[in-house]
């Protein structure tokens, strides 16, 4: 039995990958590189109301969009807006010259 220490945690890290493939018909290979970001998850809970959580599911689902990552971007955006507006409510208070 393999235990929770024997995973790498590789959270904060970005990874790089070379990929190579080999077309015997065409007598080509392709090959390229491609990085990923990883990045530790949290599972948070919040109380939603039922009606959101549903229009989020039927909005998710039409448009092929994954609830956790629809979610993930929607909090990020707003903290990015949250935080703009707080600098500039800084800035604005700053004395002028």
């Amino acid at each position: 039995m393999i235990g929770k220490g024997w995973i790498p945690d590789f959270s904060g890290m970005t990874l790089t990958f070379l990929f190579v493939f080999f077309d015997k018909d065409a007598n080509i290979c392709y090959h390229w590189l491609t990085e990923v970001n990883i990045m530790r998850k949290k599972l948070i809970g919040a109380r939603i109301h039922e009606s959101v959580i549903i229009e989020l599911r039927e909005y998710c689902k039409s448009h092929g969009i994954l609830m956790n990552h629809f979610v993930s971007e929607a909090i990020k955006e707003k903290l990015k807006k949250i935080k703009r507006s707080e600098e500039k409510v800084k800035a604005e208070k700053l004395p002028m010259n």
